[in-house]
Formats: C-alpha cells, structure tokens, sequence
C-alpha cells in the first residue's frame, strides 16, 4: 500500500512538471517579430490574403478590447502594427 502511494504521489508530481508553461520567450516582442515576419511574407506572396486578413481583424468583436489593452503597452507604441490595422 505504501509502495502504491508513493507511486501516486511521484506520478502527480511528474504530471505537475510537465503541464505546460507559459513560453516567456514569446513576450510581446516575439508575438510583434512573429507577426511581422508573417505579415511580410504574406504582403510578398498572397497580398489578396493580407486583404482578408485585415478585413476579418478589423471586425472581430474584441478589437476594441485589444486596442485598449494595446494602447498601454509601451512595446505597442514602440512597434505599431502593420498598415491598415491603426485605430
């Protein structure tokens, strides 16, 4: 009985340690480089899609919210979106 509860007790230790995290490598920056990357080769290779693209984000129910969040964000202001998503 012992044997199992400490079997137990490993496995949600284990289970703990691989939940996964959030990536700090991401940041705001990442997300603002990644961005950017795909937004340049889509401009290069399929303009017709960065069409759509900002038409589908300029509609989105929560784009107010985010612009707002946004607006405080000092890597925002340092980095401003792609042509066509300014407020």
């Amino acid at each position: 009985m012992r044997g199992a509860r400490r079997g137990g007790v490993a496995a949600i230790i284990v289970l703990a340690l691989l939940v996964p995290r959030n990536a700090l490598a991401w940041l705001p920056e990442g997300h603002l480089a990644t961005g950017a990357i795909a937004y340049d080769a889509l401009e290069r290779h399929a303009p017709q899609a960065v069409a759509v693209i900002l038409r589908l984000m300029l509609s989105h129910p929560d784009r107010p919210r985010s612009i707002a969040t946004s607006a405080t964000s000092a890597t925002s202001r340092a980095a401003p979106g792609p042509a066509g998503l300014s407020s």
